[in-house]
């Protein structure tokens, strides 16, 4: 078969010596490095060169940079002399710097750029760092070191900052399920990997909801919009080739409309669009997505051996438990909600000059803006 191939390949370099000339020259070319796999990491900056990164380099560097990670993390288990403070902790601080900081740059683009190149690296870079994760956060023989060095931590004459960061890490290992039996570490992994996907999945559904969310209005509807807000809601119903203006379902976009428009109708529409981003009849209903991820936190935390999801979480905050976070917002909270009801008051007064007898969530910062200028001449404009 080889030799067919060569034959065939040789008769066509003489029939057509352009194309032979086009082939060297192609081979010619260096192959492009990745850009992510360069020295930046090490750079005292540290700023990714993204003028230069492309979609498709950050599986690749995040899969040879993982690959380096798990050589690193498995020379600590393989140390035959006992476990210490330098020879595991400080190792594990070492361990895995390459990736952490390609990973970092790559949801910095998710979350800001969600290009569909984007998105559709998303969801196999989640499960590689997911599956890493598992592997090592659940590694009995590296939970043991940790766990034999965190034992003796009274007489290893440790700095504060050395038992701090022994503690610290000792907890994220029993947090992960490194304490737990074969069986529940393998449960727990399982729980992470589907909600790694689940987390993927509920993004992009909302921002695809979001997308599809967005309002196109008329002139009428754009009554006392400021002029440079109203061209640029019209450059961007062109650039999706409709006419009228384009209003997307962004916070950044709906609060200031809602704020100066003056046309309640409108406010309503958008409002709503935005409210409802992710709990729409389509596609991109988010519901069942929620639900299931809401069974997965509940079930680990059982095998964490918390309440709920809430108590584990937590746990390991200021807070410690529900009841005291709740507390806290209560303190918040119920002077906040009476302040609020004296504020309702004032805009009722103002929207009922309007014909409004109820204040709607779509008119409260419409009339709070009137208010402000009424009381403080105040034009955040």
């Amino acid at each position: 078969m080889r030799h067919l191939i060569l034959a065939a390949a040789s008769t066509l370099a003489l029939a057509m010596p352009t194309m032979t000339a086009l082939a060297q020259t192609t081979a010619s070319v260096p192959v492009r490095a990745n850009p992510l796999l360069g020295n930046w990491i090490t750079d005292p900056q540290g700023v990714p060169p993204y003028g230069t990164i492309q979609p498709a380099d950050y599986e690749p560097a995040l899969t040879e940079a993982l690959a380096e990670a798990r050589t690193e993390i498995a020379a600590i288990t393989r140390v035959r002399s006992a476990p210490t403070f330098a020879n595991t902790i400080e190792a594990l601080e070492r361990a895995g710097l390459r990736y952490q900081a390609i990973a970092a740059a790559f949801f910095n683009v998710a979350g800001a750029d969600a290009t569909p190149d984007i998105q559709a690296a998303e969801e196999p870079i989640s499960a590689m760092l997911t599956d890493f994760s598992n592997a090592m956060m659940l590694d009995p023989a590296l939970f043991a070191r940790v766990d034999a060095v965190y034992r003796q931590r009274a007489s290893l004459g440790l700095t504060p900052e050395q038992t701090r960061l022994l503690e610290e890490t000792h907890r994220r290992f029993v947090r992960a399920g490194a304490a737990l039996g074969p069986e529940q570490r393998a449960r727990v992994a399982e729980i992470n990997a589907e909600l790694s996907k689940l987390g993927v999945a509920f993004g992009q559904k909302l921002l695809a909801d979001q997308k599809a969310s967005s309002v196109i209005l008329t002139e009428a509807e754009m009554a006392g919009i400021p002029a440079s807000a109203k061209g640029a809601a019209a450059k961007a119903a062109e650039a999706q080739g409709q006419q009228g203006y384009l209003i997307t379902a962004t916070r950044s976009a709906v609060e200031p409309f809602l704020t100066t428009a003056t046309n309640r109708a409108a406010r309503e529409k958008v409002f709503k669009a935005f409210d409802n981003r992710g709990a729409n009849a389509n596609n991109n209903n988010t519901a069942a997505i929620i639900r299931r991820m809401l069974e997965l936190r509940i079930e680990r935390a059982g095998l964490m051996g918390a309440r709920t999801h809430a108590d584990f979480v937590l746990e390991d905050s200021m807070a410690k438990t529900p009841d005291a976070a709740m507390d806290l917002l209560m303190q918040i909270y119920r002077p906040a909600l009476e302040r609020a009801r004296q504020e309702q008051a004032a805009l009722e007064k103002l929207a009922a000059a309007d014909g409004i007898t109820t204040i709607e969530a779509w008119d409260w910062r419409y009339y709070a803006e009137q208010e402000r200028a009424r009381r403080y001449n105040l034009d955040e404009a």
